[in-house]
């Protein structure tokens, strides 16, 4: 096995912390991104260790110094690992453009600001692999979730564009699509300021809330995740886009070819009502 040098945005918990270990376990050299403080002391950038560096994706300076500390240390990267993210549930109606903006700051326009970064690196070195982290909310469009499945269905639609637009440059882009995994997002998810019991909406989205959190405290450990990203990295030609677990294949399978109409009452039926 070829030890790569493998960077993970938002690498202190949840998938990323996971992923990260997985992939120091098998002896590559991991580094992950914290919005936390970093001690200089703590960076070792060796084979099978994961290294921890302050960067905040929503920042373009933080973002420019965490990429020249990791050059400076290890020279090259092989591959990006945009799964840096947060959700923000609520009725569309009730969350503001500020907290939409907010949003899309760190789920797209941070994916974008690490991979600008890290592409004139990647041409130079004549080849790099970059992976999102997407959803499966990234094609069905979740009610009470709405913004948090726009921003990922702009990610792959993103990521689409930029494999296209770097295949001359023998850099390749991926989407992993999770379904529901067992992590601290549940926890920690977030409600629009305008998600209290003086909302029309509020019943109904802290009942279909209610049910995606029953899925993802049964949902898979983040284990399944990491492997497949392991996967694809030893790929010679990666895929574009790959929706992790039998269960959300089929779904994705059975909503690409029933009316359109079909997909949304079934959604409604299990998310809307």
């Amino acid at each position: 096995m070829k030890v790569k040098t493998i960077l993970i945005t938002g690498g202190s918990s949840g998938i990323g912390k996971k992923t990260g270990q997985y992939l120091a376990s098998l002896g590559h050299i991991v580094i992950g991104t914290t919005r936390q403080f970093v001690l200089k002391d703590e960076q070792l950038f060796e084979e099978g260790t994961i290294s921890m560096v302050t960067m905040d994706v929503s920042n373009p300076i933080s973002v420019k110094k965490a990429i020249a500390i990791i050059y400076h240390h290890c020279k090259n990267i092989d591959v990006l690992i945009n799964n840096a993210g947060y959700g923000i549930a609520g009725a569309l109606e009730d969350t503001s453009v500020s907290e939409a903006n907010n949003m899309f700051l760190v789920n797209l326009f941070g994916v974008m600001e690490v991979s600008n970064q890290v592409l004139p690196y990647f041409r130079a070195q004549g080849y790099g692999q970059i992976i999102n982290i997407g959803s499966v909310a990234g094609y069905v469009s979740l009610p009470f979730q709405g913004l948090y499945s726009a921003s990922k269905a702009a990610l792959l639609s993103y990521s689409k564009t930029l494999r296209n637009e770097l295949r001359p440059y023998n850099v390749t882009v991926s989407v992993i699509e999770p379904g529901d995994i067992k992590t601290n997002f549940t926890a920690n998810r977030q409600y629009t300021n305008r998600t209290t019991n003086k909302s029309p909406y509020y019943i109904r989205a802290k009942r279909s809330i209610g049910v995606m959190e029953k899925d993802e405290i049964n949902g898979d450990a983040p284990i399944v995740i990491a492997k497949e990203i392991n996967k694809q990295i030893n790929k010679k030609h990666p895929a574009i886009a790959i929706t992790v677990g039998f269960k959300y294949k089929v779904f994705k399978l059975i909503f690409s070819v029933v009316p359109t109409r079909l997909s949304e009452y079934i959604v409604y039926q299990i998310y809307g009502k």
